[in-house]
């Protein structure tokens, strides 16, 4: 073999594993782009599976807290803040707007507040609510999550916009609601169980008739 077949050779071999190691770093950069999706996929899962169950233990909290304080408040979620926060609520201000429809709903709610003192503070709202320096602050949820819609037992139809209330009542009663939160498509459901005073959560967008047949 001459000195230029041995170049050439070997010129060949180099441009082999060229190509080879060019495969290589092409595979390990596809999986490194695959790994960043799926990554990113699972921090946007974990954002709203964390949202709604932050949502969830501050319906519990209220619950606790209406039976504990003998009073009623109102857990309120604003769409375009994406915001939500607890008020303490004197149904005898509210000419029976917040009174809900079933007699047994009414029945949990007979005892109405007392608002004053020290221990209340103006409502993030500015209207007749009040928000208790123990109660619930204001919370915005995080960016790329919204309220996608809101329904209780005192509505006639979801609530898509401005604000949405869903009420705790002194005697261990929270009122039937379906709340749902939206990121990139994926909807969550809290539930709440009115006598357990608990939101469960459901990682998929229940069915509003479900709610209503209830009703």
């Amino acid at each position: 073999m001459t000195r230029f077949d041995e170049i050439t050779l070997t010129r060949r071999k180099m441009a082999g594993f060229t190509l080879i190691e060019l495969g290589a770093v092409l595979a390990i950069a596809m999986l490194l782009v695959v790994a960043g999706i799926a990554t990113m996929q699972g921090i946007r899962k974990a954002d709203i599976s964390t949202s709604a169950a932050k949502i969830s233990a501050s319906i519990r909290y209220l619950y606790d807290l209406a039976a504990i304080n003998n009073r009623t408040y109102r857990l309120v979620f604003d769409f375009e803040s994406s915001s939500y926060w607890g008020e303490q609520i004197d149904l005898s201000q509210t000419c029976g707007t917040a009174v809900l429809p079933s007699d047994e709903e009414r029945k949990f709610g007979s005892d109405e507040p007392t608002i004053g003192g020290s221990e209340v503070s103006d409502s993030p709202t500015g209207g007749q609510g009040k928000l208790k320096d123990n109660l619930l602050s204001k919370r915005e949820l995080p960016k790329g999550i919204r309220f996608m819609g809101v329904m209780t037992t005192h509505q006639d139809e979801l609530t898509e916009d401005g604000t949405a209330e869903v009420y705790f009542f002194p005697s261990g009663y929270v009122e039937r609601a379906f709340i749902y939160l939206e990121r990139d498509g994926e909807v969550y459901t809290i539930e709440t169980l009115p006598l357990r005073g608990v939101g469960v959560v459901h990682s998929k967008e229940l069915d509003l008739r479900d709610l209503l047949d209830e009703g």
